[in-house]
């Protein structure tokens, strides 16, 4: 299900196969998330850094673009220019003919009106005048003769002979030559009508020709001023042309100095490529500091896997270049310490001193005999105190060994394995009482194990848990804190030879202290079901149980030793029956030594070896053991007696 939750997450299988493998980390959540929260600021900073960088890379990008574009937009204004020079100059062209003609038409009307009437015409006038005069004198010819019609006829006949005749021409001849000398005046005045319309046409050509020069002045004043424009706009076109050209060495000069310059498109290409790898990096470390304070939670918290899900698989983006992947880490960091803030109720607060000796008899002789034992802290020792905890945690462990008065023996303590219930599981509890089948998936087995500490000589005050100084608020766990109380542990005495001796270590105590949560009742209820009987022994010293009848037996004052056992000796007795006895002779010398119970050869006692109990009882009364010396009794100093039996709870 962590697989399935990082893949959908965002991440590859690969980033989610790593998550899963994360180690629980030496320092708690609260600094780790600290760390993480540093990383994640300095992937912001990056994550800035990087997109100023690409900004910048564009930038600079863009202005070499403007620049590439600008050079071709001033290369075709250049030719614009040029082409409008030229047309500048052909319309200067065409206007100086334009004045030309016009001067020409000017100087053409100006002849026309000196002149005046050509040759032609003023003969046409005078010939029509003539010929008016001439009209006129035939019609007073004609009147004349009509006159002279109606007078009486005068002949002179010879020699010198006159007479009249009246009526020498008929009235009708009369008038037909009155006729025509009005005819001939009219047209006379016909023909000073024509000479009139001809001096009037001739004024009419004379005031249009006068026109003519009139606008063909303008004309030509309109021209001169056009040409001036046209010169104007040849010097302006000239100079556009200049300034285009200096405009395109201007932008070839900004184009080497961009691509010379030391913050170029380069220089920020490669701080892009460097800022990304960085940015990448730091995002790997933020996100792997980040997974780990969320271990250190779950370790911590005691939770399943299944209930810390606050980190995701990746936050990272190629296609936006993992920008945002701190703000997305950041924020669930901060769901994260929400979670933690609202779920950290304080625990159970647990002390328990545990002797070895009565923990594991056997342990305790083969420590006394090899210097090393392993034991274990098992599941019912702690529900046999309080059956309805679970989530049991190791705060702090110490090892309290007596070797004598001003004896120091140095040990190194390693904790092989330890299991954590995260859960008021009752399968879980019954699993550890007798692990049998598959273990549930609510037990925690061996985060953070193989850790040891080693003792020494510490102050009278101090207490022998490998520590300088005892400080809960340390940034780091301390040594075996937060494992499960349910453990497995190795102790290793060493130190010069000689310096104490193994025979005199007479007690070694586990001080241990533990956090845990309560399960309910009826958690409870069935976890003390679940408690039957179950094996265990007590470890009885001779010389400190049984002083007296002990020195009297190894002083020869008695033969046999007789020691009265009582029930209270044997914590939470079931019944009244011994399960098995192993001794453990404390000898001086090279002899041996072994004892025989209650005169039954059946119960010799050999040294290290266990004997069944043949029926040995513990009544209400107490039970009295019988021993007698086979051996070497001089040699013997102690004995220490395992006692095994069933103890309910």
């Amino acid at each position: 299900m962590a697989l399935v939750r990082a893949v959908a997450c965002g991440g590859g299988i690969g980033g989610a196969i790593a998550g899963l493998s994360v180690a629980v980390p030496h320092y708690r959540f609260n600094f780790m998330l600290n760390k993480a929260r540093e990383l994640v600021g300095k992937l912001n900073q990056f994550g800035g850094d990087l997109l100023g960088a690409i900004e910048k890379k564009d930038s600079e990008a863009l202005s070499l673009l403007q620049n590439r574009h600008e050079k071709e937009i001033l290369e075709v204004t250049s030719r614009i220019k040029e082409a409008q020079l030229n047309d500048a100059l052909e319309n200067l062209k065409s206007l100086e003919e334009n004045k030309k003609s016009a001067e020409g038409q000017l100087e053409h009307y100006n002849n026309l009106i000196d002149q005046g009437m050509i040759a032609s015409e003023i003969v046409q006038i005078a010939m029509m005048t003539a010929s008016a005069y001439m009209n006129y004198g035939i019609s007073g010819l004609k009147f004349a003769a009509a006159i002279s019609g109606a007078s009486p006829e005068v002949a002179v006949g010879p020699p010198f002979a006159s007479y009249i005749e009246h009526g020498g021409m008929h009235l009708s001849d009369i008038l037909t030559t009155t006729a025509d000398g009005i005819s001939s005046i009219s047209e006379a005045i016909n023909m000073g009508g024509e000479i009139a319309g001809l001096f009037a046409q001739y004024q009419r050509t004379k005031e249009d020709w006068e026109l003519q020069q009139t606008m063909a002045e303008s004309e030509i004043k309109q021209l001169e001023a056009q040409i001036e424009g046209a010169k104007f706009q040849i010097n302006v076109a000239r100079l556009e042309i200049q300034s285009t050209e200096k405009e395109i060495k201007q932008n070839e000069s900004m184009k080497r100095f961009m691509t010379s310059k030391f913050s170029n498109e380069q220089l920020y290409q490669w701080m892009t490529s460097k800022l990304s790898g960085l940015f990448f990096q730091t995002y790997k470390l933020a996100h792997d500091m980040a997974k780990s304070a969320e271990k250190a939670y779950q370790f911590e918290r005691g939770l399943k896997e299944s209930e810390v899900s606050f980190i995701g698989g990746m936050y990272w983006d190629s296609l936006r270049k993992g920008l945002l992947s701190g703000d997305s880490l950041g924020h669930d960091l901060d769901r994260m310490e929400k979670a933690y803030i609202d779920t950290n109720s304080r625990s159970l607060e647990i002390g328990k001193h545990i002797s070895l000796a009565e923990l594991d008899p056997m342990a305790f002789i083969q420590l006394k005999t090899k210097g090393t034992c392993e034991f274990n802290l098992s599941e019912a020792l702690f529900d046999y105190d309080f059956q309805g905890h679970y989530n049991r945690q190791v705060k702090t462990i110490a090892i309290e060994i007596d070797a004598g008065e001003g004896k120091t023996v140095n040990a190194t303590l390693t904790q092989l394995r330890h299991k954590t219930v995260m859960e008021p599981d009752v399968k879980a509890v019954k699993y550890l009482l007798n692990p049998k089948g598959k273990e549930p998936m609510s037990i925690r087995s061996d985060w953070r194990t193989t850790q040891q500490i080693a003792l020494g000589d510490i102050g009278e005050y101090d207490e022998p848990n490998g520590l300088f100084e005892l400080r809960l608020d340390d940034e780091r766990f301390l040594p075996f804190e937060g494992t499960g109380a349910v453990s497995t542990w190795r102790l290793e005495l060493s130190g010069k030879r000689g310096s104490y001796n193994l025979n005199e270590l007479n007690k070694v105590t586990i001080k241990l202290k533990y956090t845990a949560l309560n399960g309910g009742n009826s958690f409870a209820s069935a976890v003390k079901g679940m408690l039957k009987p179950y094996p265990t022994a007590v470890y009885i010293n001779m010389a400190e149980t049984f002083p007296q009848e002990w020195q009297a037996f190894i002083s020869d004052e008695t033969e046999e030793l007789d020691i009265m056992v009582k029930r209270e000796m044997l914590p939470n007795l079931s019944g009244s029956k011994i399960t098995g006895l192993v001794p453990h002779y404390e000898m001086q010398g090279e002899g041996q030594v072994s004892l025989i119970m209650n005169d039954d050869d059946d119960l010799t006692l050999k040294h290290g070896k266990f004997n069944e109990a043949n029926g040995l009882m513990i009544r209400s009364s107490g039970a009295s053991w019988n021993f007698k010396a086979k051996g070497d009794k001089k040699s013997l100093s102690n004995l220490g007696l395992v006692v095994m039996y069933k103890a309910v709870v």
